[in-house]
């Protein structure tokens, strides 16, 4: 039986990944999804960052660590790559245990989604530059119900009819493809 956050994780996310191709109109990002164990699964939390409001794209949105990928680069080493440039933590301390669905956004990214597992007593330290913030979100917190809220969207959104998804967390509203990632782990959290 699976006790540890990183063995839940491994066995709900064993499924391969649907892996878009970048094309000539896309490009290749990957953001790690970021987990602090905690006792329980319930009270693992998902990390986030607030991007700085001068920063030339998706000023002041929550996301999760991550960008473009550089040329040859994969998506693993990507997200750690990026995670250490904006959250300090050295690359050889997540422990990978699967990804989530790749996703196009409306911005004609193709986004890989690694999701990982930090220790505890991890030390995040936000690069200025591109952090403004750092959020720690009990999982408890984002599965109940009540602070979930959907819309359909209006652009090219992948999922159920497009759906939008909403939370509001230390008053920043997480949504966009980072709402739809989230929304994709904690489903499989469910």
């Amino acid at each position: 039986m699976a006790t540890s956050l990183s063995e839940v994780l491994a066995a709900r996310l064993s499924a391969p990944p649907l892996t878009v191709a970048p094309g000539a109109t896309t490009r290749a990002a990957a953001v790690l999804v970021p987990l602090i164990e905690g006792a329980t699964l319930l009270d693992s939390e998902v990390v986030f960052i607030v991007r700085p409001r001068a920063m030339p794209t998706h000023p002041g949105q929550v996301a999760f660590p991550g960008g473009g990928l550089m040329p040859g680069e994969d998506p693993v080493a990507g997200a750690l790559r990026e995670t250490e440039e904006e959250l300090g933590v050295a690359r050889s301390v997540p422990v990978v245990v699967g990804r989530l669905d790749d996703l196009v956004t409306h911005t004609d990214f193709v986004i890989s989604p690694i999701v990982a597992v930090l220790p505890p007593d991890v030390v995040l330290v936000p690069s200025p530059r591109e952090v403004d913030a750092i959020m720690r979100v009990p999982v408890r917190r984002l599965l109940d119900p009540a602070g979930v809220r959907t819309a359909r969207g209006r652009r090219r959104i992948p999922g159920p009819e497009g759906r939008l998804y909403f939370w509001v967390a230390e008053a920043h509203v997480i949504w966009g493809a980072t709402g739809h990632m989230l929304a994709a782990l904690l489903d499989a959290l469910r």
